[in-house]
């Protein structure tokens, strides 16, 4: 018997239409396509179930029938009192890309048919003469019933007379054939597809699975909105379904996801907590009007805090965004080779212009003044980031064609070096094809620093107080167990009284933490990067782990880093001086030419 014919609240019992999205919501997670909307409102609800996007950014619109009445297929006469000839014909019209379907366990071999014979012949005349007008009456009275909804004006197909309002009416109607899709699948087949795509992504037994997307689907969170895999994946893990590895090995998005991890995982906000900025408004405003943006300010001013404001804000608005410290991933060869390095098969920027469809979509590269400072020779990386650039530019023109939102690009730069570095400057302001929205981050007021430490700020003299407007020096001051605010007046006091603070700890487990450090300074000298690999030190592992445990540094990917850059900075400082009083040669401390990077001068 037919089902009850309804909106939302009628879709209980219609499972047929619950399994049809499951179906697209596994393509979607498969990056087939790239979005899915079950039951849309506005203009495009009109006799419209789900609507698809593909990667291209064109739709389909997609209505669901899992019954015909007591007929086991579909004819002209249903379809027209269904009015869904109607709704295709204004879908059709509406945008030259627009698709539509009927998805059914029954067929309508008729349609099916022609719609085949509109898509094999490239001559409108013969397919009129030879494939519509030599068939059968039943196939004629359906070409004529279609014309006369489609609002074609078939009194113009005069053969002897091909005119042109002839070829275009005959056209029109050949290219409204070919954007239509009959899916004839029955239930059982469609559910076994659906299992088998189940068990091929995820771990655990299919059915179970298969009832947890059935109530995903189900949820009131899903009506009405186009759920893309970044949102679809975070659907299912919330709804604790585990991803089998084969099923993300090569996905472009987890490639994205684990990148901007490790960017997450680098940042150490003061107390656990992202405190709000006034600058964070004005970089909300350039990414809402899609501008790309410098973000940049004296060292240690809170520039990151600045860009994982930008990564917080992608999340919330499920906008795909790649998020790269420069200093730990330092640009070299090529655009595509370095993109290779990062598990990328193309361009970064071609990945997330994947990713994105029509989406918006940010690339953030963090810490763009790690190239000049850490690298003896910054242009081949500078040259790389002038690829992005490129790239970005030329998909943006590509994107503004079809409609689609801009991808936008973020970089984050010490003021000193924005100002001062030919290379940079020269990359950043002479650069004709994208123009950049400037944002200085600036230190943090009285008010703001209170907010954090709390009354004790009101007690500390005024030199302490402006060294604690600079975040990454709070940071380290909120470390301090024993606040000796009378030994601390810069940055370089700060870190000795914390250093000295953590030797103090270390003690208790007979660790030789200052050793350790010596040689930490030894092998980040010579590596010329702000990270070094963990097995170079040796002996030392259990102490690298005791100082990952007091915050001063973090272990990611058997990769060593310092929290801030200012602490390797200054513990550089130190050993160069220690150096120079050991009475070696300025010119041995700094080595050959080809060496020498601007912090080590």
């Amino acid at each position: 018997m037919p089902n009850e014919i309804g909106g939302r609240a009628d879709k209980e019992g219609n499972k047929y239409e619950v399994m049809v999205v499951i179906y697209y919501l596994l393509k979607v997670f498969n990056e087939e396509e790239e979005n899915v909307t079950w039951e849309p409102i506005g203009i495009e609800e009109n006799g419209t179930d789900i609507i698809i996007k593909n990667k291209e950014g064109n739709k389909k619109y997609i209505q669901c029938k899992n019954r015909n009445g007591s007929k086991e297929y579909w004819d002209i006469g249903t379809l027209n009192s269904n009015n869904i000839l109607k709704n295709w014909e204004s879908h059709l019209s509406r945008n030259e890309k627009n698709q539509v379907a009927l998805f059914s366990p029954l067929a309508f071999t008729n349609l099916e048919d022609l719609i085949k014979r509109s898509k094999t012949n490239n001559n409108l005349i013969d397919f009129y003469v030879f494939q519509v007008m030599k068939s059968g009456k039943s196939l004629r009275d359906l070409f004529n019933n279609i014309c006369e909804k489609f609002k074609i004006d078939t009194s113009k197909f005069d053969l002897e007379n091909k005119t042109d309002k002839m070829i275009k009416e005959l056209n029109k109607i050949v290219n409204y054939l070919q954007r239509i899709d009959i899916i004839h699948k029955p239930e059982q087949t469609l559910k076994e597809h659906i299992l088998i795509r189940i068990e091929q992504f995820f771990i655990g037994n299919k059915e179970q699975n298969y009832a947890i997307l059935t109530g995903i689907v189900w949820s009131e969170d899903l009506f009405g909105k186009p759920i893309n895999k970044i949102k679809l994946v975070e659907i299912l893990k919330n709804n604790n379904i585990e991803f089998k590895n084969s099923a993300l090995d090569d996905s472009t998005l987890e490639k994205i996801e684990k990148l901007n991890g490790f960017y997450d995982k680098v940042f150490s906000p003061i107390n656990d907590n992202l405190f709000f900025r006034k600058e964070f408004n004005e970089c909300k405003k350039f990414l809402e009007d899609e501008n790309s943006i410098i973000i940049y300010g004296k060292s240690g001013i809170g520039k990151s805090g600045v860009t994982k404001y930008i990564t917080d804000y992608c999340k919330k608005n499920n906008i795909v965004y790649i998020a790269i410290k420069l200093d730990k991933n330092v640009p070299k060869d090529n655009l595509e080779l370095w993109s290779k390095d990062l598990g990328f098969k193309k361009s970064i920027v071609t990945c997330l212009d994947e990713i994105a469809g029509d989406n918006k979509g940010v690339i953030i590269l963090d810490q763009l003044d790690a190239l000049r400072w850490t690298s003896a020779n910054s242009e081949k990386a500078l040259y790389i980031c002038n690829e992005i650039i490129s790239e970005v530019c030329n998909i943006n023109k590509d994107r503004k064609s079809k409609n689609f939102s801009k991808i936008c690009i973020v970089f984050c730069c010490r003021k000193y070096d924005l100002e001062n570095d030919k290379n940079i400057k020269k990359f950043i302001t002479n650069n004709k094809d994208m123009q950049f929205s400037n944002l200085q981050v600036n230190l943090l007021s009285d008010i703001e620093v209170q907010n954090i430490i709390g009354n004790e700020y009101l007690n500390l003299n005024s030199k302490l107080k402006e060294l604690l407007r600079i975040p990454s020096n709070l940071y380290i001051f909120n470390q301090l167990d024993d606040k000796n605010i009378f030994k601390i007046s810069t940055t370089q006091d700060l870190i000795k009284e914390w250093w000295e603070q953590i030797v103090k700890k270390g003690k208790v487990y007979n660790l030789s933490l200052n050793e350790s450090k010596k040689l930490m300074v030894e092998k980040f000298e010579k590596s010329k990067k702000l990270y070094i690999n963990e097995k170079l030190m040796g002996d030392y592992l259990d102490e690298l782990k005791f100082l990952q445990s007091s915050n001063i540094l973090y272990i990611q990917q058997s990769k060593v880093f310092f929290s801030h850059q200012s602490i390797l900075d200054s513990f550089l400082a130190e050993d160069i001086l220690y150096r120079y009083y050991d009475n070696e040669s300025i010119t041995s401390i700094l080595g050959n030419i080809e060496n020498q990077t601007p912090n080590k001068r």
